[in-house]
């Protein structure tokens, strides 16, 4: 393994709200999801607006 890593993300590990290090992170994915807000007005059958709701985001690593 070489000191520079060629591929991958820095990552900044939280637990709790503290962190907890800074390390190399390699195959990590995550997944964002979002609930669907939307505002109609009184005339229209279409939304006036729209925005993002509540979110949560989930993340996964695998290692060999």
């Amino acid at each position: 393994m070489s000191a520079t890593p060629v591929l991958g993300r820095n990552a900044r590990l939280v637990k709790a709200g503290t962190l907890t290090g800074i390390a190399y992170g390699k195959n990590i994915s995550v997944k964002a999801q979002s609930e669907i807000i939307k505002d109609y007005s009184m005339d229209a059958l279409t939304p006036a607006v729209t925005g993002a709701g509540k979110q949560t985001f989930t993340w996964s690593s695998y290692s060999i």
